[in-house]
């Protein structure tokens, strides 16, 4: 007979042994599911790589460092239809071309998709990633309508890069109504057609807006300027260039009283004069309105600038004088009025200025050149030519140690003598034609003859190299203040890190030649 207490103890020990096994075949099972899963990510993988080599043999990407041997952990890549939790997904710069898998729809949880710099032509869908924050498909060449690719960028979307591709047709109904909370938009180098759609009043979170070389007509839309009051709005940069946007000059912009650092409008087909409201942006620091077909005066409310950089508003039909409050614009570097109508004297504040770049050519202006132009230090590039200057030629020019493009041809009715020691006689004769009642000492008269003497060659060494270590020094706050703007772009990894290299590129080639040129040759004008 068996007691209680032993048959008790039996039922534990068999329940006990019952949950080991159980436990023990979950282990292996899961081990086994899991296995099987790798495996099967990772076959995906290795064939996905397979097509991509086969695709192009010869430029391969990223995808040639994956590993053909079993690793401890799976790539990220695979089969996107099982990666139902996939955040982030990186397929940038790999030379990957045709079409992107339809499953990708199926990354319901993705919110960062970087395609960019890749070489990919089909159209895309994106209509399934309705929590995608950011999106960049930069540098491709996808084509087709924007909405076929996804139906709107308004859902969470916080950038949107949609860069150097060939995406056409109009974009009327891209943003939502209600809230939008994108941040960046990037629509540049496209083919987009009509009017730019007045809803984008409902993104007011927009930093960034990139509409450079499109075909977009007509105005451009005033609700771009309501904006500017909404509650936390921070535009920052604003390209609409190289577009075929049209009517007067509007004069919203000026509204963006404590935001708006970037305003290209240049290439356009505007009209009228340029707004006195632009010089109420105390932090803008580039303003380009070249090549627009604009009419008027310089507003003399630009002397408010002080922030600014950059004016660029050569190629139009401009009149009048530059004005005197131009020299209030005490951070200013670079100043390009060529190609217009302007007439009268130069204001000699010029002198103010921290100028690295100053361009006058085509003008009508007169009167003598003002001797104050020479107390600009850092100047590297200066052209006076094609104007009606008169009186004296000022000697003062010849202080201009960081001088290495200078050109004041055709102006007729200078008189003087041009000094025949110092940063003038770097330049060949190039640089004085068309100017009959200057005198002009020997070297200039036989430049291009090359028959300088070995020791004027040395000579001229030897002056090059003082005048190339002013140049350098002259430069370096320019580069620390460009340096530090790169650095705090890339640190945020913000798209419109471009704007900003864009700005300095002009001014850097320059100081490109001056290092690449042979320092026994002249510089002059082409």
């Amino acid at each position: 007979m068996v007691s209680p207490g032993i048959m008790a103890h039996d039922g534990d020990s068999n329940s006990l042994l019952s949950l080991v096994s159980f436990l023990l075949f979950l282990f292996i099972t899961a081990t086994a599911v899991t296995g099987d899963s790798m495996d099967s990510d990772r076959e995906v993988l290795l064939s996905f790589k397979s097509y991509l080599e086969s695709w192009n043999p010869t430029e391969r990407g990223k995808y040639n460092e994956w590993e053909t041997e079993k690793q401890d952990v799976c790539p990220l890549f695979g089969n996107f239809s099982a990666l139902t939790q996939l955040a982030f997904l990186d397929l940038s710069n790999n030379t990957i071309g045709g079409s992107i898998p339809d499953d990708l729809n199926r990354c319901h949880n993705l919110k960062h998709l970087n395609l960019s710099l890749n070489i990919i032509e089909e159209e895309l869908s994106f209509s399934g990633l309705s929590n995608l924050e950011v999106l960049d498909l930069s540098v491709n060449q996808i084509a087709g309508d924007i909405h076929s690719t996804f139906p709107t960028l308004c859902n969470r979307l916080v950038v949107a890069n949609l860069s150097t591709n060939n995406f056409s047709g109009r974009i009327d109904d891209i943003f939502n109504e209600g809230n939008c909370n994108l941040q960046v938009l990037d629509l540049s180098g496209n083919g987009f057609v009509g009017e730019f759609p007045g809803q984008v009043l409902n993104c007011q979170n927009l930093n960034v807006l990139d509409l450079w070389g499109n075909n977009f007509t007509g105005n451009i839309p005033a609700e771009i300027g309501s904006i500017s009051s909404l509650r936390g709005f921070n535009l920052v940069f604003l390209d609409l260039s190289r577009n075929n946007f049209g009517g007067e000059l509007q004069e919203i912009f000026g509204r963006f009283t404590q935001s708006l650092m970037f305003l290209v409008l240049a290439y356009n087909n505007f009209s009228g004069d340029i707004p006195r409201e632009y010089g109420n942006m105390p932090r803008l620091q580039a303003l380009d309105l070249s090549f627009s077909r604009l009419t008027g005066s310089i507003p003399a409310s630009f002397g408010k600038l002080t922030s600014l950089l950059w004016l660029m508003l050569a190629n139009n039909s401009l009149s009048g004088e530059i004005p005197r409050e131009i020299g209030n614009c005490s951070s200013l570097l670079w100043l390009n009025v060529a190609n217009n109508q302007l007439s009268g004297k130069l204001p000699i504040e010029i002198g103010l200025l921290p100028l690295a770049f100053l361009n006058l050519t085509r003008n009508k202006f007169s009167g003598q050149i003002p001797k104050e132009i020479g107390n600009i230090y850092n100047l590297q590039n200066l052209d006076l030519s094609s104007n009606n200057f008169s009186g004296n030629f000022p000697t003062s020019l010849n202080d201009l140690s960081a001088m290495s493009k200078f050109n004041i041809s055709y102006n007729p009715l200078i008189t003087g003598v041009i000094p025949s020691t110092g940063q003038l006689t770097t330049f060949e004769k190039d640089s004085f034609l068309g100017n009959p009642l200057l005198q002009f000492p020997s070297f200039v008269i036989q430049s291009g003859n090359n028959n300088t003497s070995s020791g004027e060659r040395d000579n001229g060494r030897d002056e090059d190299a003082i005048d190339m270590l002013a140049f350098y020094w002259s430069t370096f706050s320019f580069y620390v203040v460009a340096l530090v703007g790169i650095l705090v772009l890339v640190y945020f990894d913000c798209p419109w890190c471009r704007a900003w290299l864009r700005l300095v590129d002009a001014f850097t080639v320059i100081i490109a030649y001056e290092i690449k040129k042979p320092r026994d040759s002249k510089s002059h004008f082409k």
